[in-house]
């Protein structure tokens, strides 16, 4: 059969939480001898980051004009609110690459595009956030995605999730059938397995970023607003002020729409000498990163998966986070849990972390034998299940 992969939203380092999932099921998909062909549609700036060895079965389609990009934005947000399909005057992907009959597509950016949605689709969804949310969009971007959301949800043959609680808010919130909607739990890069050359780099990783030794909290996260960074930042002058703890906040990911407000709370709290934003980091500084830190801090308001719960777990790094989204479904017993809402809270449950060895122990413990529910073979099995379920349909 022949399938195909839409990658075409990714830019390396943007995505977050989705295109490491990309990623990580593509390299699997590649070193399996399966019989089917994969078409994967991309951007030439990832083109190079993936390593795509010798299987024939893969085949690159690599549409990156500019002017096919400026003509799709622009139709994007002057007709996608009235219309589902693209204009003449666009041409038409399949025919325009010479794309063989596609027999089931793989739509991973949370929505099928619009030159996709004839195909048969199998959706994959991380969160709807935006309905739970939605003042933390602007009024563009959310008419936009419930627009997307709705028509992408109506013309798929069946939707993935990562999570039950993911599922549950699709059943909730847009009335989608229990029976059109599977969950798969994915696992993380294998970067972050024992048995990778990026583990055990803890020393010359953080000499790099010139952080000390178990004395920062890590943060890993675009500085979204449901991310709550505010929050992490008065938990940091609590734990300065309140207990006497000298201890900084280092946070990975790109700047994004609370970016602004992190920064003049930042500034009011007299932390600029104790918080870093080091970026966007190579993926094979971030075992390290977690290898060194005190503790994982994700006190997230919502989320599908949470991968940083997973990525701490595997690298011996004890969890903090938010009891809000998916975290209690994908943390389990392995992390101390807080209301993201009250700094009081979240501030001392990190102090008895930080500072009692057996919680530590246990919490390590725990998320060591937590991560061996989540697998990228059963991931990806179920992956080529549905695609070939979509199909045969």
């Amino acid at each position: 059969m022949h399938f195909l992969l839409d990658l075409h939203w990714m830019i390396p380092g943007q995505a977050g939480g989705v295109e490491n999932i990309s990623r990580s099921l593509l390299n699997e998909l590649m070193v399996r001898d399966l019989p089917d062909d994969f078409w994967i549609w991309l951007r030439r700036p990832c083109l190079k980051t993936i390593s795509w060895g010798s299987n024939p079965r893969f085949h690159p389609l690599c549409i990156d004009l500019l002017w096919m990009r400026i003509l799709e934005r622009l139709y994007l947000y002057t007709n996608a609110l009235t219309r589902n399909s693209y204009p003449d005057w666009i041409p038409d992907l399949m025919q325009w690459t010479k794309t063989p009959k596609i027999d089931a597509v793989l739509s991973m950016p949370g929505y099928i595009h619009p030159q996709l949605l004839a195909q048969p689709n199998l959706l994959f969804i991380a969160d709807i956030q935006h309905e739970y949310y939605p003042d933390f969009f602007t009024a563009e971007d959310l008419e936009v995605l419930r627009h997307r959301t709705a028509v992408s949800t109506h013309s798929a043959r069946h939707i993935c999730t990562l999570s039950q609680f993911t599922k549950n808010c699709l059943v909730e919130r847009l009335s989608i059938a229990p029976e059109h909607i599977t969950t798969l739990y994915p696992s993380v890069d294998p970067a972050f397995y024992p048995e990778s050359p990026h583990r055990g780099r803890a020393k010359n990783v953080l000499t790099k970023y010139n952080l000390p030794l178990s004395r920062y909290i890590f943060f890993p996260g675009h500085t979204w607003p449901h991310k709550n960074h505010v929050l992490a930042l008065k938990v940091l002058s609590l734990l300065r002020k309140e207990y006497h703890l000298d201890l900084s906040l280092v946070c990975t990911g790109s700047p994004r729409r609370a970016q602004a407000d992190i920064s003049t709370l930042t500034a009011h709290l007299q932390l600029e000498k104790f918080v870093r934003f080091l970026g966007y980091c190579p993926s094979e500084d971030m075992p390290a990163l977690y290898e060194g830190a005190a503790t994982l801090f994700f006190p997230s308001l919502f989320e599908g998966f949470g991968i940083p719960l997973l990525e701490a777990m595997w690298c011996g790094c004890p969890v903090v986070c938010s009891r809000s989204g998916s975290l209690p479904e994908i943390a389990g017993p392995a992390a101390r849990f807080v209301d993201p809402l009250t700094p009081e809270s979240a501030a001392h449950a990190l102090f008895e972390v930080l500072t009692s060895e057996s919680i530590r122990q246990n919490l390590i413990q725990a998320g060591l034998q937590q991560v061996h529910r989540f697998s990228w073979n059963s991931f990806t099995d179920g992956i080529l299940r549905l695609l070939h379920q979509i199909a045969k349909e």
